[in-house]
């Protein structure tokens, strides 16, 4: 993962990294995605280990020939919308590949996700060709707090979103409850858009296990519902230390 900083002598308040990440493609491609995140004490706007995992292992789950309208919540610097944006479309043929992916966090991580975003299209601009997935990147502040009570701003409302998308955001034991009650409203949602029965939504979760209490997460899935269709552990190098792990799982609700 090359990094690099540019060092400021303007007085800034914020100094910002930039990370290259390497992402699988098709016909043994890769493509190269850069990400901003911001150097400091905070937890919103950082790139975390469970982020670029994720994007690799979701290669293999979408197969089905059919446009994606995708919801992710807490993106942070908005790595794994992103990263999915590169990964999944190209694996389906035209007409198929249209991928809408809304991207959502508190206010305080709206800056760099879009800084991101305008990285993004500014880099699909420069090398535009007739293989280029159409996806449509979307913003939008979402609390949980509000979530939780179905309350949602128009971009949340304005598709059937799945699957849902949650990566490295379990650290916080005391927001979980907030968390499931969101994407359990969003399913609800979901149904309400269709306008008839039930449907179904998937959930896809990335997280790199940190401690025990995190396990709650499971509990509180089952408790609303929610029930596991895959789970996949991948290897997490570090540098000088024990292999860590990334925990990928497949939740569905109908």
């Amino acid at each position: 993962m090359p990094v690099w900083i540019t060092l400021s002598h303007d007085g800034a308040d914020v100094e910002v990294s930039t990370k290259t990440l390497s992402l699988p493609g098709t016909s043994e491609q890769e493509f190269y995605v850069e990400f901003e995140e911001e150097i400091d004490e905070g937890i919103v706007r950082h790139i975390w280990d469970a982020e670029p995992s994720g994007v690799k292992a979701l290669k293999g789950l979408f197969t089905k020939p059919k446009p994606v309208n995708a919801i992710e919540l807490g993106c942070g610097v908005g790595i794994f919308g992103r990263g999915l944006s590169v990964v999944f479309p190209r694996t389906l043929p035209p007409p198929s590949r249209r991928c809408t992916i809304l991207m959502t966090d508190l206010e305080e991580a709206e800056s760099r996700t879009r800084s991101n975003m305008s990285r993004f299209l500014q880099a699909r601009q420069e090398h535009k060709s007739n293989t280029a997935p159409p996806v449509k990147f979307l913003y939008e502040n979402l609390d949980w707090e509000q979530g939780q009570e179905e309350v949602f701003g128009p971009g949340a409302q304005s598709h059937r979103w799945d699957p849902v998308l949650h990566s490295d955001r379990t650290y916080n034991v005391d927001m979980l409850p907030a968390l499931l009650r969101t994407l359990s409203a969003l399913h609800e949602s979901n149904t309400a858009e269709t306008g008839e029965h039930p449907q179904s939504t998937k959930a896809i979760l990335a997280t790199k296990p940190r401690h025990v209490s995190e396990e709650a997460l499971f509990g509180l899935l089952s408790d609303q519902g929610w029930t596991e269709l895959h789970r996949q552990t991948l290897p997490l190098p570090v540098l000088g230390a024990e292999t860590q792990c990334m925990e990928l799982y497949l939740y569905k609700k109908a």
